[in-house]
């Protein structure tokens, strides 16, 4: 039997995670709000692109406030016949309720009855501080969803490229690419993600030689520590080149000219007909990306990374074009 869930997702790149999900075996998309989608599946889904999957215990259509979804909950339990209760019993949880971006303030007495009819109903005990279940109330004008996380940990250093980012790049980059680079690896999310969606071998080009060392030693993985702009690789040795053009933190971003010679670089490694995904922080590098000749776009996103607004373009390797100068 299918289950409805539903996966938050990277802000702007709702779309893409519906048509990746599509793809996915046994997974019926039924609705992309805005910072997630809702679909039905037949196992538990543990998707890369998803930022976090939550069982849908209760949908409320219409229902903007969480003061009126928390009175809806506690007038009709039927929604407790959709708690996994294998995965609950004697486990400690919390009730957070948000909008779908930030926490926000209800009356707490409500939340409190909505605690002690989940405890009557299950073998689960509140704890709000080290739950191993997250109950989520999200509120918004979509209407409100009671939700079902069980945590689990996610390694995510400091300065790394988001997991679910670094996935969705590599689905850009195209399926089962035999040759690949990226350009601008400051680590091994991206290639590992390219790997394990069909490249044969991924060449990176790291700022510095100690990036270069460790993501060297994965197997599947060539790593080289040079400039963007001057890889030293060979031409027109690759099928799909990723572009990394986010600073590294407290690093300003590159210039349009900058960003001119690392697009011309990736035309030189690419073969004619190769794919190129370029992504930077908004601004002066859209303008770059639409001046290139030896490139014709082949699609363009907008999203939220860490805060920060990311451009992403999709691009084409032109045969026999250079640069406008």
């Amino acid at each position: 039997m299918k289950r409805l869930y539903y996966s938050a997702v990277i802000p702007g790149l709702e779309e893409t995670a519906a048509r990746m999900l599509k793809k996915e075996g046994g997974v019926s998309v039924e609705q992309t709000l805005a910072g997630g989608v809702l679909y039905r599946s037949i196992r538990t889904p543990d998707f890369a692109f998803c930022r976090r999957t939550f069982l849908v215990l209760a949908r409320l259509p219409g229902v903007k406030d969480p003061e009126a979804a928390l009175r809806r909950l506690l007038a009709s339990g039927g929604w407790l016949d959709n708690i996994p209760y294998e995965e609950a019993e004697h486990v400690h949880f919390r009730i957070t309720v948000s909008d779908g971006e930030a926490k926000v303030h209800v009356n707490m007495k409500n939340v409190a009855l909505l605690e002690r009819a989940i405890e009557e109903q299950t073998d689960m005990h509140v704890d709000r501080e080290r739950p191993a279940v997250e109950l989520w109330l999200i509120s918004n004008a979509s209407g409100s969803l009671f939700l079902w996380h069980r945590k689990e940990k996610r390694e995510q250093g400091a300065g790394r490229l988001p997991a679910d980012f670094a996935d969705i790049l590599a689905f850009f980059a195209g399926y089962d690419k035999k040759n690949a680079a990226v350009l601008g690896c400051r680590d091994d999310g991206l290639p590992r993600a390219m790997l394990a969606r069909g490249a044969r071998k991924v060449a990176c080009v790291c700022p510095d030689r100690e990036s270069a060392g460790r993501i060297g030693r994965i197997p599947g993985l060539a790593a080289v520590a040079a400039p963007v702009a001057h890889t030293g690789l060979d031409t027109a040795a690759f099928d799909a080149v990723c572009l990394n053009l986010l600073p590294a933190k407290d690093s300003p971003a590159p210039d349009g000219n900058a960003v001119r010679s690392a697009l011309h670089e990736a035309a030189r490694l690419t073969r004619t007909g190769g794919r190129l995904v370029a992504v930077a922080v908004s601004g002066e590098a859209e303008e770059a990306f639409g001046r290139s000749r030896e490139w014709s776009t082949d699609g363009r996103e907008a999203c939220t990374v860490s805060g920060k607004q990311v451009a992403i373009r999709l691009m084409i390797r032109q045969s026999g074009t250079e640069d406008e100068e």
